[in-house]
Parts: structure tokens; sequence; C-alpha cells
């Protein structure tokens, strides 16, 4: 459900594969393929413990290019997600 608040919805899909590349900063990087729902519920399972919240939501506010403040409410239980059935899509309203 959309409320008045709900001005953005990201659609999180799994990345299949690797990826290499140079972030901004001239950093070489590689990355693994990602289930996006597994991530979403290891974060959602492990973000309560307060020194790790912040690192967790990181993970998830990197990985899929959401504000930070958007990713400590999920890993908090404070913003729900869903995950779509037909591509295994995380789907955030924010």
């Amino acid at each position: 459900m959309t409320t008045k608040t709900d001005t953005h919805a990201r659609r999180c899909l799994s990345k299949v594969g690797g990826e290499e590349g140079v972030d901004a900063e001239g950093r070489e990087y590689v990355t693994a393929g990602i289930h996006a729902p597994s991530i979403f519920a290891w974060a959602v399972a492990h973000g309560w413990h307060k020194p790790d919240t912040d690192r967790i939501a990181n993970v998830i506010a990197s990985c899929w290019g959401l504000p930070h403040e958007v990713a400590v409410e999920i890993v908090t239980k404070k913003r729900p997600y869903e995950v779509d059935p037909a591509d295994q899509a995380v789907i955030v309203r924010y």
C-alpha cells in the first residue's frame, strides 16, 4: 500500500553473475551474484543487533542505491518490503 510519503518505489533485482569496474575514486572492484530476497531477509534477521545495524544497512543501501535512512528502516523492521514472485525483485517504497 502506498501512502502520501511514498514518493519512490525501487525494484531491487538480484544481480546475476559478476561485474568488474573502477569506482569514482579509482578503486577497482569485483562483485559476485546476489539474490536480493535472501540478502534482504539476512539484513532484517540481523539488523536488530545495534552495533551491526549501520553496517548491514550500508550493504542494502550500496548494493541497490537506496538512501541510507531507508535501508536502516528496513533492517530495523520499521519499513516493510515486498518480494515480487514473478522475478524475485525486492520492492521498497519510500
